[in-house]
């Protein structure tokens, strides 16, 4: 849509013409493109731009709420995904900044409930992302714009109607054409925020001035408003006829120059003698809707003019309609009350009954009556038939069976006729994608329950693998301890071989560990213990005792501090704890080994702790020892399976939580785990 063709069919066409010669100083259609990728909103933007609208990009929906509101543009274009708002919310809030605006959603991750949420939040249409060609983009375009330009069309008549009624009876003199005047400003100012208009007229031997809508004019503009206003009635008084005219461009020329680049001048004289100046005026150029100036000079001429307001009404609501309907992409059909005589179809509505029958007129009285379902012709016949009726129904269009979404209004005319309005949305496509997604979950479900089966299966041969290798590797230990007992007095023992005989068994020995403690993960892992709320600290009590020998000897202290209550597998915690201590244990060379388990508050997050003042980890080297078989190589200390940590990883991942190592190289390292299950602490603290 282009200003210069604005047309509201309000106005004489003579009166038209004149207007289009003052383009310059009319707002053109603002179109605002929200994306939070500024490559994409300057593609939209260059897809648009034809010189005959504005076009503003924003990248935040704090932003774009701003920029709605100030500007009220024709159009939105707005991103689904954006970082601070979903554009579903935007789209809300926008609409309560600026009614009138029409809204296009669009999005990269197109399905069926982003697509029906939206036709919910009555949005003009969904683009999807990538766009499509420039054309398809612009044709979207140009029929949200034509919406909107028939919703402000619509909105204009009719509060030119409301504020008519005000007016009836009113005479040209006295307090009534007063009143008159005050609407009239009144009325501008609701369809044109941020427009001053200025309204002069004579007042006996003198002239009166109204300004309604200048918010934040100053004192002396206003005044300069006054003047100008007054002395242009003055020069045309008595001079306009019952068709508007425009003042001259030139006659305001200075005022323009020093305080209104935008400045449209209307002599006005109604057919009930009521004469006056209209002048609407904006500090920024281009910034007056071509609507308000219809506005005030049809409801200028209008006021008086009652006695054939109710036909009028009718034809203007029926003229309306049918301009609404007729750019809608739904089919759309009204009927009367017995639903055997069409009144109207639009242009979807005549195309797709086309193709079900030679005549669309029958096609609807056949066809679309026994849509409402079991009783529903019954029901459209009723008069007191209450609220829209929607069904889901199949229609056979040129042979091929067509999904259509039903709704039914029954509805009455200003005139107390009753007709029933019948939308059909396509959804064809919609349901075979949902039949469709439903056929992938099922493939996704059966391939989710083979690989279920599979983990189980490799989960048992671990297993028991596992456990068959073990006696392999004891006897290879123990056959090299009798070679090597065999060998001792011989001359074949020599300090290689009694390397190499050393090696073999302490070897043989690492591989029964790892070998049991991948025994112990397939364990862990086939486990399916519910879990309990229980006491970790009943938990530790029964794991610190399995080191009650070194506790014993006083090579080992364990304090217990206070621990809390949470929902965990009695099981898998005990094995955690056993990892965690005998890694402490193992990795420390200090005579006297400590151990501090506990809890710690950060952040408002309770965590456990295990404590040790042993050898420490390089910094480096924090996240590596999680890994399965990753072993830190540390003189002194024998080669353990690599899979201690793994273990207790896997056993707080699947309590939900997260595992983490802090540490100073021979100063000791802390365990934390987090846990979401936690209660509360127990108010104990043991030590050994």
């Amino acid at each position: 849509m282009s200003v210069s063709h604005w047309r509201s069919g309000l106005l004489p066409e003579a009166l038209e013409e004149e207007l289009d010669r003052y383009q310059s100083s009319f707002k053109r259609p603002t179109v605002v493109v929200v994306d939070d990728e500024p490559d994409f909103c300057e593609l939209v933007a260059t897809y648009l731009d034809d010189g005959g609208k504005d076009i503003v990009q924003r990248n935040d929906a704090t932003g774009a709420l701003a920029t709605i509101g100030e500007l009220r543009p024709s159009l939105a274009i707005i991103d689904i995904r954006l970082p601070e708002m979903d554009g579903f919310d935007l789209v809300a809030r926008a609409r309560k900044l600026s009614p009138d605006t029409v809204f296009l959603m669009m999005s990269a991750h197109t399905s069926v409930d982003l697509v029906l949420q939206a036709m919910r939040r009555d949005v003009h249409d969904y683009l999807p992302k990538p766009l499509p060609s420039a054309e398809d983009l612009n044709r979207t375009v140009r029929h949200a714009l034509e919406k909107q330009r028939l919703q402000t069309v619509y909105t204009l008549q009719t509060l030119v109607g409301s504020l008519t009624l005000t007016l009836e009876g009113i005479s040209s003199v006295g307090e009534t054409r007063n009143h008159f005047f005050k609407q009239l400003v009144r009325g501008a100012a609701q369809i044109s925020p941020g427009i001053s208009l200025a309204v002069a007229f004579p007042e006996g031997p003198n002239t009166r001035c109204l300004i309604e809508g200048g918010q934040g004019l100053s004192r002396e503009a206003r005044q300069r408003l006054e003047v100008h206003a007054s002395s242009m009635l003055q020069a045309g008084r008595g001079a306009g006829t019952s068709v508007p005219v425009l003042v001259p461009h030139d006659f305001s020329q200075e005022l323009r120059a020093s305080l209104f680049p935008t400045l449209v001048g209307i002599h006005i004289r109604s057919r009930r003698g009521a004469e006056a100046v209209l002048l609407l005026a904006a500090p920024r150029p281009n910034a007056v809707p071509r609507e308000s100036v219809d506005l005030t000079v049809w409801f200028a001429r209008s006021a008086g003019i009652v006695i054939e307001r109710h036909q009028a009404s009718l034809d203007l609501e029926y003229h309306m309609l049918v301009n609404q309907l007729d750019h809608l992409s739904d089919a759309v059909v009204v009927l009367d009350k017995t639903c055997s005589k069409v009144q109207y179809l639009n242009i979807e509505a005549r195309a797709l009954l086309g193709k079900v029958s030679q005549d669309p007129y029958v096609a609807a009285i056949e066809i679309l009556p026994s849509l409402a379902g079991p009783g529903g012709e019954q029901m459209l016949r009723t008069r007191n038939a209450l609220g829209p009726v929607r069904r889901e129904s199949t229609i056979v269009v040129d042979g091929e069976e067509r999904i259509f979404d039903v709704r039914i209004h029954p509805f009455d005319s200003p005139a107390r006729v009753s007709y029933r309005m019948f939308v059909l949305h396509e959804i064809t496509q919609i349901r075979r994608e949902a039949t469709k997604i439903q056929e992938l979950n099922e493939e996704l479900r059966v391939q989710n329950l083979h690989l279920e089966a599979m983990n189980k299966e490799l989960d048992n041969f671990v297993y028991i693998a596992s456990h068959d290798l073990q006696e392999p590797f004891r006897h290879i230990e123990i056959f090299a301890k009798y070679l090597e007992k065999d060998l001792a007095r011989s001359p074949a023992m020599t300090e290689d071989t009694k390397f190499h005989l050393d090696q073999i068994g302490k070897n043989s020995d690492v591989a029964c560990r790892i070998l049991a403690d991948l025994r112990t993960l397939s364990r862990i892992t086939r486990l399916q213990n519910a879990q309990k709320r229980l006491s970790l600290g009943q938990i530790l009590r029964e794991v610190v005792e399995r080191f009650a020998s070194d506790v014993a000897k006083g090579e080992l202290r364990i304090r217990v501090r206070s621990l809390p209550m949470m929902k965990c597998d009695p099981i898998k915690m005990k094995e955690l704890f056993q990892n965690l201590i005998s890694n402490a244990v193992k990795y420390n060379k200090s005579e006297k080994k400590e151990i501090e388990i506990g809890t710690e508050t950060r952040t408002g997050e309770v965590l456990v702790y295990v404590k040790d003042n042993g050898v420490g980890v390089d910094p480096e080297s924090l996240d590596y020892i999680f890994q399965p078989f990753k072993i830190l190589p540390v003189k002194g200390i024998p080669r353990g399976s690599g899979l201690g940590l793994y273990i207790a990883k896997k056993v707080v991942e699947e309590h939900g939580g997260r595992i983490w190592v802090e540490s100073v190289q021979g100063v000791g390292s802390t365990f934390f785990m987090a846990f979401p299950g936690v209660f509360r602490s127990q108010r104990t603290t043991s030590s050994r």
